[in-house]
């Protein structure tokens, strides 16, 4: 054994992968029978004629010049490897475009998931939103109410003062009552003691005090009396509805301060749940960074795989190719062979007729070299060819069969593709005629829509794209009544107002929604336009229901309902007044 090929030849580093790939199990050897040995073995063998002798057992004749075989062993060698490592590049691609097919799944699930989670956390949100402005109104609701208690309170206090003071204006007079009784009481001890002039003379006095003393008690008495009944007519029905409501008030606080607490709690579990959505939705969104980071890796190992399945497709080419030209050399040599063989034959006929002849006729000494010259050609031509490759016919079998299938598949992936851009032009002919069905019908609406705001007017749509609809967008026109046709972008603001409501009411007669809602519409337009708007409300308002916010006393007067708001200390007031029952009252 002389040694392991890969150690035997000399060759640029940078092809060493493609040396050690090529030679590194194969082992040189002095003679045929030490290679057939190491094959018997499972060895792969050379001998330094050039006899090969495979694992398999199989034995192909050597050479030692550079000729079209040594590529054949090549091929032989390289070409059931090739078809293995493409059949694992197509596991690997099915594998991947699997994998592929799952990401995407997943990505659209966590798509989905993140746009339930997105309306979830909006539907919190609204909810919470909501519930803080019933808890503001509720808590604004129990100020005021506090509010009212407080300012009850002190009425309360001063009607309990005035009480107080009457009832100390009753005691002073009941206090002088008992002052009269007791002079009275005297002087009736004085009468009884006196003489009878100063008796009289005195009981005159006292009848005058007596009398100035009952006028002014009678005066404060009917006073008192007064005041009494003032108080209760005043007070005593303030103090019931007082006491009223501030039984109600009392409980309905308790309600009140239950309801904030039992809406702070939902508060915080709403903070709570609103947290962990967030949490959910980073973990989410890193997770679908994490697939989308994997996913990047994989297209670019697909990548990278398509890339070597097409250098392993150039090269199984570059290959056919090869096995072609070799059998076009071989079956050319072999040809050149059977015609030398034909001539040597002849040559040597020639030959042994010379040697029969003997002197008869002698060549000359230049004819008999130009033939050895030539006999010797014609062996070189024979080592030159070398052994015929007897599996290069199979591997040739192999190959066509494997091209017969590509331009199968290639066949049939044309006629999808056919098929495909034939389904293409027919959807994009349905969606045109769809859209001209529905553009012509709403082109139809706006132009009578337009010319019933706009008396004597005219409007109208114009594609941009007449041969190709949906390649380009829609004009709009119109001429108000004693103006020139000008588009959407020349027009004043109450012109382009009143296009816009004449396309909105053409769209609207196509497909009819359940109620529209108009923010202050008749804002831009004069008192004639704005009438005429609202009467077309008015007779749209049979199919659907209009709710217009306007300031305008003509449209106002063609409502049905009136809903008016007004702010009266800090609080909405909405008044909502039914004009046809008003009118059927009236």
């Amino acid at each position: 054994m002389v040694g392991y090929a890969i150690d035997l030849v000399s060759f640029d580093s940078k092809f060493q992968a493609a040396f050690e790939f090529t030679f590194s199990d194969t082992i040189v050897t002095e003679n045929f029978e030490t290679a057939k040995r190491l094959g018997f073995k499972g060895r792969r063998a050379v001998t330094l004629e050039g006899d090969l002798v495979e694992r398999s057992g199989l034995i192909t004749g050597g050479h030692y010049t550079r000729s079209g075989s040594g590529l054949t062993l090549q091929l032989e060698d390289r070409s059931p490897e090739i078809v293995e490592k493409l059949q694992g590049l197509k596991k690997i691609h099915a594998d991947l475009r699997a994998k592929q097919d799952k990401l995407r799944e997943s990505r659209k699930q966590l798509n989905l998931d993140i746009q339930e989670l997105s309306k979830s956390n909006y539907r919190t949100r609204v909810e919470l939103e909501r519930d803080e402005e019933n808890l503001q109104e509720k808590i604004a609701r129990e100020e005021g109410l506090q509010e009212t208690i407080e300012k009850s309170k002190v009425t309360i206090e001063a009607f309990e003062q005035q009480i107080a003071e009457l009832r100390e204006r009753d005691e002073e007079l009941s206090a002088h009552r008992e002052h009269v009784r007791t002079q009275r009481d005297q002087c009736n001890e004085i009468l009884a003691t006196s003489d009878a002039s100063k008796i009289t003379q005195d009981m005159k006095d006292l009848k005058e005090v007596l009398e100035h003393m009952k006028h002014k008690r009678e005066r404060l008495q009917s006073e008192v009396t007064g005041l009494e009944v003032a108080l209760d007519e005043r007070l005593v029905p303030k103090t019931v509805e007082l006491e009223m409501r501030i039984q109600a008030l009392s409980a309905v606080i308790p309600e009140l301060k239950e309801e904030t607490e039992n809406l702070l709690t939902k508060l915080s579990d709403k903070e709570e749940e609103m947290l962990d959505l967030r949490s959910e939705r980073e973990r989410i969104e890193e997770a679908v960074k994490d697939k989308r980071v994997r996913q990047v890796r994989l297209k670019e190992d697909l990548r990278n795989l398509r890339l070597r399945h097409e250098e392993i497709r150039e090269e199984q080419t570059n290959n056919e190719k090869a096995v072609y030209r070799l059998q076009t050399e071989q079956s050319r040599l072999e040809e050149d062979m059977v015609a030398l063989r034909a001539e040597l034959g002849e040559l040597s006929e020639v030959e042994a007729e010379l040697e029969d002849r003997g002197e008869e006729e002698e060549l000359t000494y230049r004819e008999i070299e130009e033939l050895e010259e030539k006999i010797k050609e014609l062996e070189r031509e024979l080592e030159a060819m070398g052994a015929v490759n007897l599996k290069a016919l199979t591997d040739y079998d192999i190959e066509k069969k494997k091209y017969e299938e590509i331009v199968d598949k290639k066949t049939r992936l044309e006629e999808e593709h056919k098929e495909i851009l034939e389904f293409m032009e027919e959807l994009e002919r349905e969606k045109t005629r769809k859209f001209l069905q529905v553009y012509n019908e709403i082109a139809d609406n706006f132009a009578k829509v337009f010319a019933r705001l706009s008396p004597g007017g005219e409007a109208n749509l114009m594609l941009e794209n007449p041969e190709h609809p949906l390649m380009g967008g829609i004009t709009v026109r119109s001429k108000p009544r004693g103006k020139d046709l000008v588009s959407l972008e020349a027009m004043s603001g109450g012109e382009k107002t009143l296009t816009g409501l004449a396309l909105i009411f053409a769209v609207q007669m196509y497909s009819p929604a359940s109620f529209y809602v108009f923010d202050e519409i008749d804002a831009a337009l004069d008192d004639v336009n704005a009438h005429n708007v609202a009467l077309l409300i008015s007779d749209m308002a049979k199919e659907s229901q209009f709710i217009v916010v306007s300031l305008r006393d003509v449209t106002v007067r063609k409502a049905d309902l009136l809903v008016g708001v007004s702010n009266q200390d800090g609080i909405s007031r909405i008044v909502a007044v039914d004009l046809e029952e008003v009118a059927g009252t009236a």
